[in-house]
């Protein structure tokens, strides 16, 4: 039977168990006058013979339906033949509400995110704390996505501070407090001196998440446009209006 856990419905207490999901199904199943004659005493017997007998049947049937979801991949058919035709369409409605947890870092359980991180190639220390990890293969700014435009600026943004906006410039490299043409090799990341603590420190983020790719420089360049720089690269009001929030932090480079 399922180990009752706190704050669970116990014999006597006047609360219905409610144990693995597919005794509930087979329990709502039943007549209803042996739910009824279940309930008198307020013990639910029957209900709690039926979790001992189906305790693992039911954490396998559990299992398979977190792996499957109701957001499968492929077609929706078969189609569950049971249900009449309002309940088939909340049915539907319903599969694109939850995906398997197979592949999902956030809902999986404990035990199965060393295989998750595979997937991603994503290194999970095992002494960090469980949302570590599983912030560790969401993010996955290491393994496969190693080296990516992205997983630098994510990177470089764990240094920051305010609202992280963060430029990657490739082949360019600072000189003499402007930015100039640099070599293939060189790449620089532009932020705000304003949310920019120690430039230093944006480099080491970057090289301690193991997303540098190799024989590249990195640059780190606190900057942020003025009022002059804007009106030299936008000129027309109209320009400076059409212009992202990047193109603007990067006026005057």
């Amino acid at each position: 039977m399922t180990t009752p856990l706190a704050g669970e419905p116990l014999p006597g207490d006047g609360q219905v168990p409610y144990m693995t999901a597919l005794v509930h199904r087979l329990y709502n199943r039943l007549p209803e006058i042996i739910r009824v004659l279940d309930a008198a005493d307020s013990c639910w017997v029957f209900k709690r013979y039926l979790a001992g007998v189906l305790d693992l049947a039911g954490q396998i049937g559990d299992l398979i339906d977190g792996i499957a979801g109701n957001d499968a991949i492929g077609p929706a058919a078969p189609q569950p033949w049971g249900l009449s035709a309002a309940e088939l369409a909340v049915w539907l409605a319903n599969r694109t509400q939850l995906t398997s947890v197979l592949g999902d870092p956030v809902a999986a359980d404990a035990a199965w995110l060393p295989w998750l991180s595979q997937l991603v190639g994503a290194r999970v220390n095992p002494a960090a704390s469980e949302q570590e990890q599983r912030d560790a293969i969401s993010s996955a700014t290491s393994g496969y996505r190693s080296g990516t435009r992205q997983s630098i600026i994510d990177a470089a943004k764990s240094a920051l501070t305010g609202t992280q906006r963060v430029a990657l410039l490739l082949h360019q490299m600072p000189s003499g407090g402007v930015i100039v043409p640099g070599t293939i090799w060189d790449l620089t990341i532009v932020t705000r001196p304003s949310e920019t603590a120690d430039p230093d420190e944006v480099l080491n983020a970057v090289i301690r998440r193991d997303v540098k790719p190799a024989g590249v420089t990195l640059w780190a360049y606190p900057y942020e446009a003025s009022w002059t720089d804007l009106m030299t690269d936008f000129p027309i009001w109209t320009d400076r209006n059409a212009a992202t929030w990047i193109e603007q932090g990067e006026a005057g480079l």
